[in-house]
């Protein structure tokens, strides 16, 4: 005769069940290097979890939004210095003529200057990973600075700027901040101005005999000229600052939003193990046990 262990059973299976469920999250667990996979194992962690990960995307895109600004900045800066060499080298030609140079001498340096206006306007029209640099927000233009050519000689008579007039296009690199790593539009209006003082001072070698009023008239627009590509050179490198700045500090958030997620969900391996061990040898132990009381009679009772 075999007594009935209804109590036993009822007592028995959701011990086991209880045990079945303890191994599988830890094998999920070791498996996925994740502490929490479902929002029911730990509503809490799952719920900060989710808001990190939604913030370290954040921060990697300020990040990356940095980094171009940074590259802008850099390309931008770069072609500005050598625009202020061209203006340099325009001012020592414009004292070298006077009036006791030769026409040949004059001529010499007209042909210079042709040579530095084709550079300026080449640089004007420079691109940076296919945009143009100084088109403001019209980046797909194919060559923000226009020329006009003299029909017989093909020299450069006029440039003309005709991109957009506006700040350019501002990149976020933090929550509550923009910057402006490129040039404005009005900037980019007076590097136009620029390459027409360099025509300018061209025509004034020209003239026979030398045209003194336009040779002075030329010296004071590339001086007020070089003066406007200073301060675009001294903006972009304060901008060039802040940007540094922002790609530091969106690491270093990153960084901080990745340390608390890894402590909120990464396993711990060797925790989750022993967790997985004791399980493994609480439902092996159940079911032996199950198992010896399975073949007790009543007569095992009565002894």
């Amino acid at each position: 005769m075999r007594v009935p262990f209804n109590a036993l059973n009822n007592a028995l299976l959701p011990r086991l069940q209880s045990l079945a469920a303890a191994q599988l999250t830890a094998t999920n667990q070791l498996a996925s290097g994740q502490r929490v996979n479902r929002p029911s194992e730990d509503p809490l962690a799952m719920n900060r979890a989710l808001e990190l990960e939604a913030r370290k995307k954040q921060e990697q895109q300020y990040f990356q939004n940095a980094g171009r600004a940074a590259d802008l900045g850099q390309a931008t800066y770069a072609v500005l210095e050598n625009l202020n060499k061209v203006s340099t080298r325009a001012g020592e030609l414009s004292t070298l003529a006077g009036s006791l140079s030769s026409p040949a001498e004059l001529a010499t340096y007209a042909a210079e200057l042709d040579q530095l206006i084709e550079q300026g306007v080449a640089l004007g029209n420079s691109k940076f990973q296919g945009d143009a640099l100084f088109g403001s927000t019209k980046t797909d233009m194919q060559a923000p600075f226009s020329v006009t050519r003299d029909q017989t000689t093909n020299k450069v008579s006029a440039v003309s700027y005709d991109g957009a007039a506006g700040n350019g296009a501002a990149i976020s690199v933090s929550d509550s901040e923009t910057v402006l790593p490129g040039t404005t539009g009005a900037e980019n209006a007076n590097l136009a101005g620029f390459l027409n003082n360099l025509v300018a001072l061209r025509n004034a070698l020209t003239g026979s005999p030398l045209d003194l009023t336009a040779l002075s008239a030329a010296r004071q627009g590339l001086n007020t000229s070089e003066d406007q590509i200073l301060a675009s050179i001294t903006r972009i490198s304060s901008v060039q600052y802040r940007v540094e700045s922002a790609v530091r500090q969106a690491s270093e958030t990153f960084q901080a939003l990745d340390k608390e997620f890894g402590e909120r969900v990464d396993a711990d391996y060797a925790q989750i193990s022993l967790n997985l061990s004791r399980s493994q040898t609480a439902y092996e132990a159940a079911l032996q046990s199950a198992a010896r009381v399975g073949t007790l009679s009543l007569l095992d009772f009565l002894r």
